[in-house]
């Protein structure tokens, strides 16, 4: 069963407050955390906003965690996220470096972090490795948005660039409108796992946007791993209507 152990500010960074929430199961450890800006905002129209999102995953012994499969958000009614009125960057165009991708597909860019990853090859040491991340608008596949995510390490590998695809739905289980889930592929033909990551989308105009009608906006997370496990929780941010 998971423990919710903790949920609480965890600072400020110039205007933009993050939250963590920190979710126990067995020896496995999830923290995530998450925040937006601006706090102050509109009770009634949706105004473009910047949102970072991060999390990170550990073992009571230190050892390597299990694979995280699928990453879930859920964004409350107050919140929305647009893609039909930006550039677009197909899957097909993000091939090479992130550097190449980035510069053909400049316009299309919607947020960038980091990452890292516990990697344990045949014959080496596990180590710990990391590098950039960088969202593009994927525009529209099969009826939904997409986001791609590629993730390249600072390290020159061969398996060292890889993309995550989030799908954008609308959901209508209560206050939770909106959707984006992602399937991380095997990293490093299975042998890499991800620890952590943080990724902040900018204040675009019709891409994030939202609105403060109650004082607070909601989402909610969960994330899915190899062995079975799945650590789920609840994140509120307080907002301030204008």
């Amino acid at each position: 069963m998971a423990i919710v152990a903790m949920t609480a500010l965890a600072g400020v960074t110039g205007a933009q407050a993050t939250k963590t929430t920190v979710v126990r199961s067995g020896d496995l450890s999830l923290t995530v955390s998450g925040g937006s800006d601006p706090q102050r905002l509109p009770e009634t129209r949706n105004v473009p906003i910047s949102l970072k999102l991060g999390a990170e995953v550990t073992t009571a012994d230190g050892n390597s965690p299990p694979a995280a499969q699928t990453l879930e958000f859920r964004f409350d009614r107050q919140g929305a996220i647009e893609t039909d009125a930006m550039p677009i960057c197909r899957r097909r165009q993000l091939t090479g470096s992130v550097i190449k991708s980035e510069d053909y597909c400049s316009e299309a860019v919607v947020g960038g972090g980091g990452f890292f990853l516990h990697v344990a090859l045949p014959g080496q040491i596990p180590f710990l490795t990391g590098g950039r991340l960088v969202a593009f608008n994927g525009g529209v596949e099969h009826g939904k948005p997409v986001i791609f995510v590629m993730a390249a390490l600072s390290a020159r590998v061969e398996w060292g660039t890889f993309v995550t695809k989030v799908v954008i739905s609308d959901t209508d289980r209560g206050t939770r409108d909106t959707r984006a889930i992602a399937r991380i592929p095997p990293i490093a033909d299975g042998m890499g796992v991800l620890k952590s990551f943080n990724l902040k989308f900018g204040r675009k105009p019709d891409f994030l946007s939202a609105r403060c009608e109650n004082g607070r906006l909601s989402a909610h997370w969960a994330v899915s791993f190899q062995d079975g496990n799945r650590l789920q929780g609840d994140h509120a941010q307080p907002c301030h209507s204008r």
